[in-house]
């Protein structure tokens, strides 16, 4: 099984290598700052990325679950023209080139690895927010990764609804990591899973009892 890299650049932005392809998830690489979103009001950076681009080197792919300022800022939409490819929603993908691909929910698109393997990506469903918000704040997706010989992975993007998770575990029973960018309490993992709980965004990895895990997040509250 290929192991799984992935350093975390800072906020959604995690880079993710598996033999020898490197993908970045929601690329955000402005200073700190405060924007002003239309519908959220001001949005407060407090800490820029740990990397630039420059710093990060080739990257093969960006995974962009929607374009909010928080998950694609200024930097990160210069920093898309740049790459090979880009996976994000079909509306967020009218503003770019053709590198940059729209998807919608289980569509699928296929890569190819340096070593000739092919890896398939899904796009998943996801949810900004309860009933009633997410429809205003606008479409997102996450994406789950398959390869042969590779574990399967599952990002989540800007997603909050456990409903879709629990979905998305259905359909793919064997998912074996899963990368949260939301924030969220892990119950009694370590029992359920025999791994660790955490709270920190994209950590929760490499454990056999993902699909059971998955069934322990709550959203956290306050």
């Amino acid at each position: 099984m290929d192991n799984v890299t992935v350093t975390l650049v800072g906020g959604p932005t995690l880079l993710i290598e598996i033999a020898g392809y490197r993908m970045i998830t929601d690329p955000t690489f402005d200073p700190p700052q405060v924007y002003h979103h239309p519908i959220a009001g001001p949005v407060t950076k407090k800490l820029g990325p740990s990397a630039t681009p420059e710093q990060l080197g080739q990257v093969d792919l960006a995974l962009v679950s929607h374009e909010h300022i928080d998950n694609l800022d200024v930097a990160g939409r210069g920093f898309l023209t740049m790459i090979p490819l880009a996976l994000t929603t079909a509306e967020a993908a009218e503003g770019f080139g053709a590198n940059v691909v729209g998807m919608k929910d289980y569509d699928t698109r296929t890569v190819e690895l340096p070593d000739g393997r092919r890896m398939k990506i899904t796009a998943v469903p996801a949810h900004h927010g309860p009933e009633g918000v997410w429809d205003a704040l606008g479409p997102v997706i996450g994406f789950v990764l398959e390869a042969e010989g590779m574990p399967t992975i599952y990002v989540s993007g800007d997603n909050s609804e456990l409903d879709i998770v629990r979905e998305i575990a259905d359909l793919f029973p064997d998912i074996d990591q899963i990368r949260c960018h939301c924030r969220w309490r892990v119950h009694h993992a370590q029992q359920r899973t025999g791994s660790r709980g955490s709270q920190n965004p994209g950590c929760e990895q490499d454990r056999p009892g993902t699909r059971r895990f998955l069934g322990t997040l709550q959203p956290e509250r306050g």
